[in-house]
């Protein structure tokens, strides 16, 4: 395992403890408990941790970037549809209205 594979697991494991140890003290005040077995749940959380680091460490960081990239173009596509959608909603609208205001104006001159 390289240093900054081990740097993230140990930054991980710290925060996931302190957040367990902080609630374990608290339990252990309240209802005087002794909780082993509770601590089990450590473990598991810092070997799958260790599963995710590693996939990502071997794989390399191609699946996030493909990810990343893919929510991107499809915010494009959005952005351009929604541009669309709101320059043209107006224009029909209007284009009716002068339609309509064409369609009066010949209805109501008089004929000779």
């Amino acid at each position: 395992m390289d240093e900054g594979t081990r740097a993230i697991i140990t930054e991980i494991s710290r925060k996931i403890a302190d957040g367990q140890y902080d609630k374990i003290e608290k339990v252990t005040k309240e209802r005087d408990e002794y909780l082993d077995k509770k601590l089990e749940c450590l473990k598991v959380q810092i070997k799958e941790i260790k599963v995710v680091v590693d996939d990502i460490r071997g794989t390399g960081c191609a699946p996030a970037v493909n990810h990343i990239t893919k929510h991107k173009e499809n915010e494009k596509k959005i952005v351009r549809n929604v541009a669309i959608v709101s320059a043209t909603i107006p224009t029909i609208i209007l284009l009716g209205s002068w339609i309509k205001e064409m369609i009066i104006g010949w209805t109501q001159r008089p004929h000779n």
